[in-house]
Parts: C-alpha cells; structure tokens; sequence
C-alpha cells in the first residue's frame, strides 16, 4: 500500500527519528550518513553558505535529524545532494563526511561492488592507472574513473541513458517532494520491482526513510575480502552496527578513516562484522558489550550471472561477550597481519590470515574458537595458506609459502586465557608430544628428507575419519607411536588423573568431532618444522 508524505513536508520540513516506524538497520545507518554529513558541513563554511542561500538549514540531536527549507524544496535538496556527494580530482568517489583520501580506491571498489553496481546508476570513464603507495611504497591500481553517480545532482545532459539522480527520485518536476518514493536496486541492494509489468511489486517508501537510503552508503563500513577457498568468494563486506546514538557512532566511524588499506581487509564475513565491533568497542561506542551486535551483508561473482555483484551472504554477527572480543583481539595480533604481496608476474594481491574469520564465526555464537577447525580446513587451498605449504608438482612434497598461520596458533594454543586448562587442552598437547616423538624417533630432526610428507599422512589418517570408530582407531595408533607421551617431567597421560578421564570423554559418540577439530588444531600449531624449506 502506498504511504503519503508526512503533514509537515508542505510545511518545509522534514523530520527523521533514530527510533521512528520502519526505520530498519539500513535506515539507520542512512541516518547516521545524514548526520555526519551535516556536521561536516558545518565545519566547512563555503558549503553551509550555499545551502543556506538555497534557503535550507537542519538541527541534529543524538536521536534525530529535521531539515528545514523556506523556498521550494527542490532548490534545498538539489544543493544538499550535490554538496555532499562529490568525485575528486583522480574520479573516484568522495564523501563530505568521510576523509577518505588514504584507501579512496577501496571503498570505490566496495560502492561500486554493492550500492552502485547497476551501470546505469553511474557514469564510468575509461580505465585509468595510478599509483596510490605511500612512504616509498609503490602500490599501482587499475579502476574506471567516474563522471558521476545517481546520488549527485541531474544526471549530465551527455549522458544518453542513466537512471534518476537521488535529487530527481526526491523531488517532482515541480520542485515538490514526492509523496512516494520509488526505491531501487542502488538504494537498497536487492531490492526493487520484482516484474515490470506488475506496479504493485515495485518497492516504495515515504520520503525521509528514503532520504535515508540515499545516505547509507556514508554510514556503512565496508571491508575488503580476501577468502581462500573453492566456490562463490566475496570480495567485499557491508557492515551495518545496530546505531543507537547518532553522535557516538559518528565517533566511532571516523576510527575506521584513520586505518590504511591493511586493516580493512578480512578473510570472511563474519570477521568483517567482528572486526567492527572490536573497532567500536575501543573506540567507546559500545554501551553494552554483550548485546552489541550488527549484520554484515558481502557480496560477490557467482558463475550464474557473471555480470553482475551478487549478496552471496548475509549474517548477524554478535559481540557475545567482553571475553570473545578479547579472543578475537588476540588473534590478530599474534597471527600474520594482512600484507600486499607483489609477484614477479601478474597484479599484485593481498595475503590475508583465514582463521579469524573461523573464530568470529564461533565466538559470535558462543562456541569454543576452534570449534569446527577440520571442516574449516577441508578446503585444500584454505588448508594450505594456515599450515604453510604447498606439494610440489614434480617432486611430490612439502615447500613452504610465503605465508602460513603456524605461529600464531602455536601461540594461542600456549595462552592459558585463551586456551585454558581441561581436557581440550590435554588432547592438543598429547597429539602434538606423539607427533614430536613419532618424528623423532623415524628421522632424527626437522627438516630431514620426507619430514614434511610424513606430516601430511599424519594430517590426512585423522582429516578422513568419517566417523568415532575410525578416529578411535587412528587416534590410539597415533598415540602409540609416541610411547609413553610426556613433555619434561610433567606426564600428559597420567593414569590416575581425572583430566584424563574427561580426555577419554571426547572420543564417545557425542564429542568425537570436537576431539578430531582438536587433533588437526594440534597439527596445525606444532611449533616445530614441517617442510623442507624455511620460510623467507
């Protein structure tokens, strides 16, 4: 059913409530955009004069924002649009409220993967190729200039065929707001008519919701990602926290514009959801930790229609706890950080760990952080990057990479607080004291001959148990050859111990695919040599 404007719209204003009907999560986010861009405005005097001369002016509370106008309309929107919705010198995107300058490229790549996909939604130019490195550091990027975007003023009278400016959508012809919006695909991804013969199905909303989703692009935060694994890959994550006071989320969305490129980039999209809210947390946005949440939705190719960014996932990732942020925080700093590596053929790309995104997934649900490490690894190319190692096609065995995620599991397997004291713990210092003694014992050291494709039949006997009677029997084997498994003088397996009971515990029929989860985690942190060749 189709809504009317609100009774003070002909009255040249318009209010728009944190808190009102219908605002959903996008709507609020758009109202955030609003909100900082006013306030970027305000900072800026020779674009507060001109709306002020197009008779416009606003109020901001934390919970609300009202524009006001004492001409026409569509003289006041018309100038608001086309001073908050620029592109810069280079053709890319630029927001009044956000200072963009330092990944500008990025977040182009992530509009235009997302709110702005639609080729009639923009205006592109030829491809272009600049340098955006910093400190000496060269970082070449290809992309497609702009000439200019629906959210800017009227169209330009070159281009033959492209959709309505935010400006023409809000406002009629006769320069009064209409009582209807229309809502399309680049205000609300996904959305829009389902037939085209068919009016009803077309997607509409009152005009300051609207005006809200011309503005959620500015609130959003987007985050690059780099997923090692077969099937659809995201390439970029929208982030949308649960906004409950304007002003404090303004705050903590200008922590995000002081990263470089490196930490906007993620293994996952639950990692990309993770990340903000451990970002938000620092920043004191947060209120309260265990009920913070906000929903992610990453978009990317799928084979069917190439031509197009798909939402390929949408998630609800929750903070849980101080604890699981904590975890999570750890993670990152002890496992490799995001690094642009630059091939000697081809373009340059970046190495993201893929584990934290496995640990925001578990600990937004509140899971153990391992929990499902052996279907996380499944995946050959994912299972590579974390242990380190590629087989080599000719000779048959392990080389290492350039990167790979031992150390910093190794690390957070010996950190009691994010590791603690049990029966897990046990069970992952006992697989890891019989793969040292079993290696010992048939070569001598690391790094020997067939070092690393012994590991591999190690890693393989337990990745293919498919059930507790075949880990049982590969476990215990394991085991055994490592004799009686002791670590200095403190015994892993005492016999009279009740941890060792509990140990026993996970290989029943309820906990078994914990206790394999454990084993390929104990493989996986070895600290010691697994290949032939050491890293760079």
């Amino acid at each position: 059913m189709k809504q009317t404007a609100p009774a003070n719209a002909s009255k040249g204003s318009l209010s728009i409530n944190l808190f009102g009907p219908g605002m959903t999560a996008l709507h609020k986010i758009g109202l955030a955009g609003l909100w900082m861009t006013l306030k970027a405005m305000e900072k800026e005097e020779r674009a507060k004069t001109r709306v002020q001369k197009a008779g416009g002016s606003w109020d901001c509370t934390p919970s609300s924002v009202s524009l006001h106008w004492d001409r026409t309309p569509g003289a006041f929107f018309k100038v608001l649009f086309e001073e908050s919705f620029k592109i810069d010198k280079n053709g890319l995107v630029w927001f009044r409220a956000l200072d963009h300058s330092h990944h500008s490229v990025l977040l182009q790549e992530a509009i235009l993967g997302s709110f702005l996909q639609h080729p009639d939604a923009t205006w592109k130019l030829p491809e272009t190729t600049r340098d955006f490195g910093t400190d000496g550091e060269p970082n070449v990027r290809s992309y497609r200039p702009l000439g200019w975007y629906y959210l800017q003023g009227p169209k330009p009278s070159e281009k033959k065929k492209a959709a309505a400016s935010a400006y023409e959508l809000l406002c009629d012809p006769s320069q009064a707001l209409k009582s209807v919006i229309p809502i399309k695909g680049f205000q609300l991804p996904g959305g829009g008519k389902r037939h085209e013969a068919h009016e009803e199905t077309e997607l509409n909303d009152n005009p300051h919701r609207a005006l809200c989703l011309f503005y959620a692009p500015v609130g959003a935060i987007y985050f690059q990602v780099v997923r090692r694994t077969s099937g659809v890959r995201p390439s970029c994550a929208i982030v949308l926290p649960e906004v409950r006071n304007l002003e404090s989320y303004a705050a903590g969305r200008a922590s995000f514009l002081r990263h470089g490129v490196q930490q906007l980039q993620v293994g996952g999209t639950a990692e990309a959801g993770l990340r903000a809210l451990t970002e938000l947390q620092a920043a004191g946005v947060l209120e309260d930790v265990d009920a913070a949440f906000c929903r992610v939705i990453s978009f990317g190719t799928i084979s069917w229609a190439a031509q197009q960014k798909t939402r390929v996932n949408l998630m609800t990732v929750r903070a849980s706890s101080l604890d699981a942020l904590r975890i999570y925080a750890y993670c990152l700093k002890v496992l490799p950080v995001p690094r642009l590596v630059r091939p000697e053929k081809g373009n340059p790309f970046w190495d993201v760990s893929q584990v934290p995104d496995l640990i925001a997934q578990n600990v937004s649900e509140g899971r153990k952080w391992w929990e499902g490490f052996a279907n996380f690894v499944t995946d050959q190319e994912r299972r590579d990057h974390i242990f380190g190692y590629v087989k080599d096609r000719r000779t048959k065995k392990l080389i290492r990479t350039y990167s790979g995620e031992k150390g910093g599991l190794d690390k957070m397997v010996e950190n009691k607080s994010v590791f603690p004291e049990g029966p897990e713990r046990t069970f992952v210092l006992a697989c890891q004291e019989a793969l040292r003694r079993h290696m010992g014992r048939k070569f001598g050291r690391p790094g020997r001959a067939d070092w690393g494709n012994e590991f591999e039949k190690v890693r393989v006997s337990i990745a293919r148990c498919k059930n507790l009677a075949s880990l049982r029997d590969t476990i215990t084997d394991f085991w055994s050859r490592g004799g009686s498994l002791q670590k200095g003088d403190d015994s892993l397996l005492k016999a009279d111990a009740s941890w060792w009971q509990e140990v026993l515990l996970l290989l029943d029929e309820k906990n078994w695919r914990k206790a394999k989860d454990l084993a390929l985690l104990a493989l996986a942190s070895y600290p010691g040599s697994t290949t032939e060749q050491e890293p760079d």
